[in-house]
């Protein structure tokens, strides 16, 4: 389970539990992302580092003695959902995903028509202590409100899923909100489109301003989350 931007594994161990997967035959692991929580490193927004962590996790997971190293999923929401697209299109094997009110293409999500939401990429970094985030993350903040969008584009590259998914066959359930001023159902369309394997979305109630999460249809989405993994 993987927390949103500034958040850290106490909320995605909160959400495992309203799912109904602790306790039950499970193993649940929820951690801090790099530059997040107790974890060390700084924040670089779903690269390379935080690929190679989230494939570091996996493996450990997967050799423990207790679990079925063949049955590990992927539920992340927001940052989170990124890194669970993310590591999908790098090989992670997930057995299924659940990726939630996310992104697939970081350009297209926060610089539409190469025009910058400054307010929402804003308010996603103020949530951040500086001293924890990659210089880089605000040399690229920077260049987006000033329209130079070079740099812009290879940086969201390298964090965007949609160019790999016509390969991926992983079973996959987007949880997508119907009104999220960043991450909208462009977000969805495109992998609805070209999964090659079992997917299944929901449209629900929640995401980013101006909804919240949960919202009032969070609790069935996540019984179905459970349904899914199972």
């Amino acid at each position: 389970f993987m927390h949103g931007l500034g958040g850290d594994r106490s909320s995605t161990i909160a959400i495992a539990r309203l799912m109904g997967v602790v306790g039950q035959d499970y193993v649940v692991l929820a951690y801090d992302a790099r530059g997040h929580g107790s974890s060390g490193g700084l924040i670089g927004i779903d690269g390379p580092n935080e690929i190679a962590d989230v494939r570091a996790v996996f493996t450990w997971l997967r050799d423990r003695a207790d679990v079925a190293d063949g049955k590990i999923g992927a539920w992340g929401i927001s940052y989170g959902g990124g890194a669970t697209w993310n590591s999908l299109a790098a090989g992670v094997p997930w057995a299924a995903v659940e990726p939630v009110i996310t992104w697939t293409n970081l350009e297209q999500a926060l610089a539409p028509q190469r025009l910058a939401k400054t307010g929402v990429v804003a308010g996603f970094l103020s949530s951040l202590d500086p001293k924890k985030v990659d210089p880089e993350v605000f040399a690229i903040r920077d260049a987006a409100f000033s329209g130079t969008l070079a740099g812009v584009s290879a940086f969201s590259s390298a964090r965007s899923s949609a160019g790999s998914l016509k390969s991926i066959k992983t079973p996959v359930f987007m949880m997508q909100g119907r009104r999220d001023f960043a991450f909208g159902l462009d977000q969805v369309r495109t992998p609805w489109a070209l999964l090659k394997g079992p997917k299944r979305l929901w449209i629900g109630n929640h995401g980013h301003a101006p909804s919240a999460f949960p919202a009032p249809d969070t609790r069935a989405m996540l019984v179905e989350g459970k349904r899914w993994f199972e």
